[in-house]
């Protein structure tokens, strides 16, 4: 469909460009040259060497808009099913095929990641597909509990956590511990789906606990 090319120039060279709005060399090559590119993608580039691009808006107002990349070679991966997998599709080439093959009608999204619709838009469009309908909700933060995945695994590790049911944190494990699974749910109903970040307390928690005992909306 000649939406989408492999580009072979260096980083810092396509960076110079795109932020120029300039397209670079690879761009105009013919749809049989790219395929072939496709091809050495799997039996010939190096990690690095060759990039898949969506093609986009090269003078988009945003750079990072433009010819965004949607598969990158990275050797030496673990896959649990294809075990030689060398290609991978990136999360904004992935996530999007993925949920039109699921017949995904509605896409509730952080804010943290409401800047990839824009991005995943354009594979919709060149596909003619139908864009589903998006929800952005914000952050919420347990005050004192810590909710980073990243960190909570490090300080498992380390020792500083007993387990993700620690009480320390955030995850469910851990409020499942003090809390029921319908005075959980009476919470996030109480809060509601907004796009600013929010920040709740123990004191939030244990208001639900009472609300959901007294008069159970939810069930177990």
């Amino acid at each position: 469909m000649e939406k989408a090319y492999i580009c072979t120039c260096d980083i810092e060279e396509f960076r110079e460009l795109k932020n120029s709005g300039k397209p670079c060399p690879c761009r105009k090559l013919g749809k049989e040259e790219q395929l072939q590119r496709w091809k050495k993608m799997f039996n010939k580039y190096k990690e690095g060497e060759a990039v898949y691009r969506v093609k986009t808006e090269i003078n988009h107002p945003n750079p990072a808009m433009r010819d965004w990349p949607g598969f990158r070679i990275i050797e030496n991966s673990k896959h649990p099913r294809n075990k030689t997998a060398k290609v991978w599709p990136l999360l904004n080439f992935n996530s999007p095929i993925d949920d039109y093959l699921s017949n995904i009608t509605h896409i509730i999204r952080g804010r943290d990641l409401d800047f990839t619709e824009h991005q995943q838009r354009f594979l919709y469009e060149h596909f003619g597909w139908k864009y589903p309908e998006t929800v952005v909700t914000g952050k919420l933060d347990l005050e004192g509990a810590e909710l980073s995945v990243s960190a909570i695994k490090k300080g498992i590790e380390e020792g500083k956590y007993s387990g993700w049911a620690d009480e320390k944190l955030g995850t469910i494990m851990a409020l499942k511990k003090k809390y029921t699974a319908s005075g959980i749910k009476q919470l996030i109903w109480d809060l509601g789906v907004r796009k600013n970040n929010a920040s709740i307390t123990w004191s939030n928690l244990d208001a639900a606990q009472k609300k959901a005992e007294k008069n159970p909306t939810f069930k177990e």
